[in-house]
């Protein structure tokens, strides 16, 4: 009878499962230098309109974990300009290493997924910021 409120929205269920893929693949993966690992990931937008509005969050946690740039998003060439300007080149690379799993795993998901953007930030400032740190 109320079979139609459960049903999830097919792309809601491929994120779902976008970033489950990648939570398996990157379960405790740790930067090489930075004491810094991946501690979570998140997702959210209204990917029943459109796929693109996609947004997922990789949160790292540890002691040099807050040395990433706050609100790090590989979508805009600033905000990765410093991260490689205050990162050392394997940590760079260790954080676009990471965001490729995850664009891989939505990659799967079929070609309507093209690339979700990807923000990597500490579970420090998370926690700090609360519910609207996103905002």
């Amino acid at each position: 009878m109320f079979g139609w409120l459960f049903k999830k929205d097919p792309r809601t269920r491929a994120a779902n499962e976008a970033v489950k893929r990648s939570k398996k693949r990157l379960q405790s993966r740790r930067a090489p230098r930075l004491d810094a690992k991946v501690s979570y990931l998140l997702w959210y937008g209204a990917v029943e309109i459109n796929p693109k509005h996609c947004m997922v969050w990789i949160i790292l946690s540890g002691p040099d974990s807050e040395r990433i740039p706050a609100q790090l998003s590989l979508s805009d060439a600033d905000s990765v300009r410093r991260a490689r300007e205050s990162l050392t080149e394997s940590d760079f690379h260790w954080i676009m290493d990471v965001a490729q799993v995850v664009e891989d795993e939505f990659r799967a998901c079929g070609p309507e997924w093209q690339k979700p953007k990807i923000g990597i930030e500490s579970a420090a400032r998370v926690k700090r910021g609360g519910f609207n740190y996103f905002r």
